[in-house]
């Protein structure tokens, strides 16, 4: 499973947790800045509260993940770090096992764009022929499954409430 976890008490850098569980290896979390997300998805929104804003930022965002995945391309970046000096993204490559879609999976960096010219509008395509470089050496395989369940599970803890 790939999971999504944001601290929305956090100052909008390193904020975004990224926690892959798939098979034997196991990582520290990928940490992030949500400080550009907004911008990359052009969200807007009535809510006052700043931490339940940043929320449903955040949720909008998941959901634009989902809608990647749901391309159902041969290989998806799916954007995550989006930092003044680089982009990261998970890198998915599809490939069917006993008649199961999965993923092999890695985590990579570009600094061919950076956070503050992304736009949720840029087509994969694009991303091609990007310079991608591999944050490690580790390749995890997860199915469409798991990764599309990580990512609802990731959406269903946003709605937990935080008491001060």
């Amino acid at each position: 499973m790939i999971r999504f976890i944001f601290d929305s008490f956090g100052s909008s850098h390193q904020d975004i947790f990224v926690k892959i569980d798939a098979g034997i290896a196991t990582n520290e979390p990928y940490i992030a800045d949500f400080y550009f997300v907004p911008d990359f998805l052009e969200f807007e929104s009535a809510i006052q509260d700043e931490i339940e804003w940043k929320k449903a930022c955040f949720r909008k965002f998941l959901e634009y993940l989902i809608d990647q995945i749901s391309l159902n391309l041969d290989k998806t970046y799916l954007i995550f770090d989006l930092s003044d000096q680089y982009i990261g993204a998970i890198k998915i490559e599809k490939f069917t096992r006993n008649k199961t879609v999965c993923y092999k999976t890695s985590a990579v960096y570009s600094d061919k764009y950076y956070g503050w010219n992304m736009n949720y509008k840029i087509q994969q395509s694009e991303f091609m022929d990007s310079d991608w470089r591999q944050n490690s050496t580790i390749i995890w395989e997860i199915t469409k499954d798991n990764l599309l369940k990580g990512i609802k599970w990731s959406i269903e803890n946003l709605s937990i409430k935080t008491l001060l």
